[in-house]
């Protein structure tokens, strides 16, 4: 007799497990899948940020950039961007949209420690 028990399995040990395989793609889809983002604690959403800044360091994907919810990679990444730039030789207009990104996230930063509209 074999018995089979069947356990409902939480998406973020899903994704986590995903993560730690390094299939980081795969990771994203099965959080969209499960709208991971929308329903996650705070404290949680963090463990995608891990996949999209991977993807984006691997591919210099621009969307994979702005889902980064993590605001001073943003920055630090935009005000890195001349001494990568050299070495990458980077577009001029990804350029232009990673230096928006970063002004719009120290402008959201800057909005939140004045707590008014800039």
């Amino acid at each position: 007799l074999i018995m089979c028990a069947i356990e409902k399995v939480e998406p973020k040990t899903l994704i986590s497990s995903l993560i730690q395989q390094h299939q980081y793609a795969e990771a994203l889809s099965m959080a969209s899948q499960f709208n991971y983002q929308d329903h996650a604690a705070e404290d949680e959403k963090g463990i995608l940020d891990c996949c999209y800044k991977h993807l984006w360091s691997v591919n210099c994907d621009l969307d994979m950039l702005k889902s980064i919810q993590d605001d001073g990679y943003i920055i630090d990444i935009a005000l890195g961007l001349e001494n990568q730039n050299q070495k990458e030789n980077r577009e001029l207009s990804k350029i232009r949209d990673i230096w928006g990104e970063g002004l719009k996230r120290c402008r959201k930063v800057m909005q939140e420690k004045r707590g008014e509209d800039i």
